[in-house]
């Protein structure tokens, strides 16, 4: 699991009263034939386990992600992003705290053939919410708001050699709320655009809600 933020990767303990201005991050990364990494972007903490109070984030992000798959056999690679203006990927709390950060996210996916005519296939995971990608099982959000632009673009390259599968899901404060979390009295006042692939989830508030994800 990788990360990639401003003050913490992985925080099990209390943040607060944090205000980051103009973070202006610019993340670049690049991917040949690896499979299953997960990669966590915020302004404020990576993975949350612990309690964030109180904090904002004013400024942007800017995501640029490429995922080559090419194998002598062919392969099948899947890469994982959380994009979060405060968290990447909440598993604690989060209460009282304000994203207006401009999140700009770009991934393109390079299909090839592999030596001995194995077709390679991509499989890229995209959650991503102006406040935190993921809101996990057992996570908690409440008291909280965003209100900022989320710009999602794709494109692929050399699909006649494969197969690309692209699965977004963008919020205007959470891409996915995972059963068993809980997101109460939170709004968000988001301008979200792009994402047209067949699997794209896009909302308001939360790009996907899971039966048994509670929001109040």
């Amino acid at each position: 699991e990788q990360f990639i933020e401003s003050l913490k990767d992985e925080s099990e303990g209390v943040i607060e009263n944090v205000n980051i201005v103009n973070p202006n991050m610019l993340v670049d990364i690049n991917i040949k034939n690896l499979n299953g990494l997960i990669y966590n972007i915020s302004s404020i903490v990576g993975l949350n386990k612990g309690e964030i109070n109180n904090c904002t984030v004013n400024g942007r992000i800017n995501v640029n992600n490429k995922l080559y798959s090419y194998g002598t056999y062919g392969c099948n690679n899947s890469v994982y992003y959380n994009v979060g203006g405060i968290a990447g990927n909440n598993i604690g709390k989060i209460t009282s705290c304000f994203s207006n950060i401009e999140i700009q996210y770009h991934s393109i996916a390079e299909i090839g053939q592999g030596e001995n005519y194995g077709k390679s296939r991509s499989h890229v995971y995209s959650r991503i919410g102006l406040l935190s990608g993921i809101n996990d099982k057992n996570g908690s959000i409440s008291k909280s708001y965003s209100d900022a632009q989320l710009t999602y673009t794709y494109q692929t390259i050399n699909t006649t050699d494969g197969s690309s599968h692209n699965y977004v899901m963008m919020g205007g404060l959470v891409g996915y709320n995972l059963s068993g979390s809980t997101i109460n009295e939170c709004y968000s006042n988001a301008d979200i655009s792009g994402g047209t692939e067949t699997l794209t989830y896009v909302g308001g508030l939360v790009g996907i809600n899971d039966d048994n994800a509670e929001i109040n």
